[in-house]
């Protein structure tokens, strides 16, 4: 026995009556599964199955997946989870990550510690500033210069 149609080219004919690729119904496979709602314009309908886009979740693509404290405005939602701007941590970015004045060795007395790192006084160098340099300028005016750059925030020493 034949299908009508040869079942639309949408499924497979056994004994007189056509069996449907998955998304096609009716006797003759004619017809196609449409997805409920367009999936609300947030994914793609194959098959009568919503596939959604990055950031939904659901059946029908309509949770709009976001992220704890939207991220506190210190990263960027990414698939329900926040990816931190540098020196920010936690599930919501809401830790600071940077150790402010936390260098080894406290730059070994000879440099200041600002964000994990040393900024070495005048004939000093090095990454913790155990480096003693054979030529340096005065101490007191270097020490003016940082102290004013670090009081507004900068870490520019402008030397």
């Amino acid at each position: 026995m034949t299908c009508e149609n040869d079942c639309s080219g949408n499924g497979k004919c056994h004994y007189g009556k056509c069996f449907c690729n998955p998304g096609f119904l009716g006797a003759k496979c004619d017809k196609e599964i449409k997805c409920e709602a367009n999936c609300n314009n947030n994914g793609k309908c194959h098959l009568g199955k919503c596939y959604c886009d990055y950031g939904f979740s659901g059946n029908l693509c309509e949770n709009k997946i976001k992220c704890l404290n939207d991220c506190g405005n210190k990263g960027i939602c990414f698939r329900g989870k926040c990816l931190c701007e540098p020196g920010f941590t936690g599930e919501d970015c809401s830790q600071i990550s940077v150790k402010f004045n936390s260098c080894k060795n406290n730059c070994n007395r000879n440099g200041v510690c600002k964000m994990e790192k040393c900024f070495c006084y005048p004939g000093f160098s090095g990454k913790n500033c155990e480096i003693k340099n054979k030529f340096a300028c005065p101490l007191s005016v270097y020490i003016e210069k940082v102290n004013e750059n670090f009081t507004n925030n900068s870490i520019n020493l402008g030397i």
